[in-house]
């Protein structure tokens, strides 16, 4: 997962952004260092009103060049280049850069027509025409045009134009047209346009294009045209073009286009177009045009077109084929029901075959192996009523 989110920063913000992200200035332009200097011309103060130049510390409208060993400004601050260092300081009130305005904190609105860089924290409104990074969290209404990236959290309305990636948990409305990635946990109306990708979890609405996929838990609303995948389990209602897989359980209505899948069990109701598999139990609703199978017991209603199997099968099966179990109670239709051991119920089907019958077999040929040997195979009807 890690090194999924790794790729995708590498691969959206072209290096170029990565170098903002680490404050890396210096790296990012190799021309010769400039002197650096803190001179400005307040008005009508050196602490308020107008300053024009490197103020630390202001109150009004601020207008500079490029900052350096910034302090804190109060109201306005207009810087018209990058800065020439790493961010530093705060800005409370109105951040503008017609380059990239960039500060440790901003409280307020940061606009940047190319970037927007904060090093701790950015909250309310925080947006740029390509990248939005920041080095902490991001708190309020989050744009950037191509990406957006958060070292830290990410909360409230979150856009990236191509990738919106944040280091920690990503909550609200987190959307993009390629890729929403978090390292911990997404929650809220959660869009990528090609991929959704959580360490730590997905839950409410969440749409992945291609695929929804988490390390921990899915929950909510689920949907994508090829796959949504989790580590812990999917609850919920589940959609998907191809295939729902979790190694944990596979709980509420999942409708996947070929497969279902789970290591922990199945509960509710389910449809696999090819398959229906689970190692543990599978319960509920089961309907596939393939296969609905359980390494351990298949319960409540299972229709499979070519199979029904499992060691322990209970309630109504239905196959064209084949339903195939080592212990069935319940009624089975299929081509051919085959109990290995004890069936105990109603058994519909071309051939029927249990060693142990503890019911009743309707069809051309009927075996049970404990009726005896004259009564063992019949045709039409066999039962075996007594213990």
């Amino acid at each position: 997962m890690k090194k999924a989110t790794v790729i995708l920063a590498a691969f959206l913000f072209l290096g170029q952004s990565t170098c903002l992200a680490q404050g890396g200035w210096d790296e990012w332009d190799h021309r010769p260092e400039r002197p650096r200097s803190d001179w400005y011309l307040g008005i009508p103060s050196a602490n308020w009103g107008l300053a024009i130049g490197n103020a630390a510390r202001f109150t009004g409208l601020r207008i500079n060049w490029s900052d350096h060993n910034l302090e804190q400004i109060n109201g306005i601050n207009l810087t018209l280049w990058r800065p020439y260092e790493e961010t530093s300081g705060t800005v409370n009130g109105l951040a503008l850069g017609l380059m990239a305005p960039a500060a440790d904190r901003f409280n307020g609105v940061s606009l940047g027509l190319i970037a927007n860089i904060s090093g701790q924290h950015s909250r309310w409104v925080t947006a740029s025409g390509m990248a939005t990074i920041g080095g902490g969290d991001l708190t309020g209404l989050n744009f950037g045009g191509l990406a957006l990236v958060a070292d830290g959290r990410m909360s409230g309305i979150n856009v990236g134009g191509l990738a919106t990636v944040a280091d920690d948990d990503m909550w609200g409305l987190n959307i993009s047209m390629m890729a929403t990635v978090a390292q911990g946990r997404i929650s809220g109306l959660n869009l990528g346009g090609l991929a959704l990708v959580a360490e730590g979890g997905l839950g409410g609405l969440n749409v992945g294009g291609l695929a929804a996929v988490a390390e921990g838990r899915i929950t909510g609303l689920n949907g994508s045209l090829l796959a949504v995948v989790s580590e812990r389990g999917i609850r919920g209602v589940t959609l998907s073009g191809l295939a729902a897989v979790t190694e944990g359980p596979l709980q509420g209505i999942t409708l996947a286009g070929l497969a279902a899948v789970s290591e922990e069990g199945i509960t509710g109701l389910t449809f696999g177009g090819l398959g229906v598999v689970s190692a543990s139990p599978i319960r509920g609703i089961n309907l596939s045009l393939g296969t609905v199978e359980s390494g351990e017991e298949i319960g409540w209603f299972s229709v499979g077109g070519y199979r029904v199997k499992s060691p322990v099968i209970k309630g109504f099966t239905f196959s064209v084929l084949n339903t195939k179990a080592r212990d069935f109670t319940g009624l089975t239709v299929a081509g051919f029901n085959n109990i290995m051991r004890v069936q105990t119920g109603v058994a519909i089907g071309l051939l029927n075959r249990a060693e142990e019958l503890h019911g009743v077999q309707i069809g051309i040929i009927n075996y049970a192996g404990n009726n005896a040997k004259p009564f063992r195979i019949l045709p039409l009807l066999n039962l075996h009523l007594g213990t």
